[in-house]
């Protein structure tokens, strides 16, 4: 299966202020249980240059050609939209990534809005956790019932800078659980779920199988897309995906 990394004329999709990196030695860890957050370590930092892929003109894609059965739809999954909308993106994220969080604080929402909410997009947020703090969160967001799962996405991502930093993160992220309906044994409980656990170890171990190096990473109708750094960019990539779905049908 060939993947193809998608760029606008002109347009960098990777850059070291918009893209945090996995090394494959961290990837093809498993993630350890996380019985207590707070003795949690902080996310690693980014270091070194990112190498700049070739640009690629964007009317070359192939949008929709040969998508890998594990971009499909899957039980796990909670989609955002229309389930029949023509385009689907898959966003891979972790929820300490710092990065992931100025994609949903300040160009998701344009999307969500202009696309997801029009029926032309629907939307997939798979965990892809790089530290324990990240992978409680996740286990919190999917304990929430699916109709609170995105907006509790939200709430967790427009707080990152307080609970990343907090010396007490698990009480601020029960806090901000609390708009899901989840109290704090709710919380404790489900940080110590075994069976989501590997649910989200699978997701990662997924992420790795489509060659996924860092987050965010998306994949529009199975092509790959990493380090979008403005609304625009991903706005003219939607567009001619949208495009070649209207042509083909």
């Amino acid at each position: 299966m060939k993947m193809k990394v998608l760029i606008g004329a002109g347009l960098l999709i990777t850059a070291a202020a918009a893209y945090a990196v996995y090394d494959a030695a961290q990837l093809g860890q498993d993630v350890p249980a996380v019985a207590g957050i707070n003795s949690s370590p902080k996310p690693a930092q980014v270091t070194g240059d990112i190498a700049k892929p070739e640009e690629l003109v964007l009317a070359q894609a192939d949008f929709g050609a040969d998508v890998p059965a594990e971009l499909e739809i899957q039980p796990t999954d909670v989609v955002l939209g229309d389930a029949d909308a023509p385009v689907t993106i898959v966003e891979y994220a972790s929820m300490s990534c710092s990065h992931c969080a100025d994609f949903h604080n300040d160009i998701f929402p344009q999307i969500k809005q202009n696309y997801i909410e029009t029926g032309k997009v629907k939307f997939v947020l798979r965990d892809l956790p790089w530290d324990n703090i990240a992978m409680g969160v996740s286990k919190i967001a999917r304990c929430a019932p699916k109709e609170q799962f995105y907006p509790l996405i939200t709430a967790f991502m427009r707080t990152q800078s307080k609970w990343i930093k907090s010396m007490d993160p698990l009480g601020d992220l029960k806090q901000v659980a609390r708009l899901a309906g989840l109290d704090g044994t709710a919380v404790d409980r489900c940080i110590k779920d075994a069976a989501l656990h590997e649910q989200i170890v699978a997701s990662k171990n997924t992420a790795q199988k489509l060659g996924v190096r860092g987050t965010p990473t998306f994949f529009i109708n199975g092509e790959m897309l990493g380090g979008v750094r403005n609304y625009s960019e991903i706005k003219s990539i939607l567009d001619v995906a949208l495009m070649r779905v209207t042509t083909a049908s």
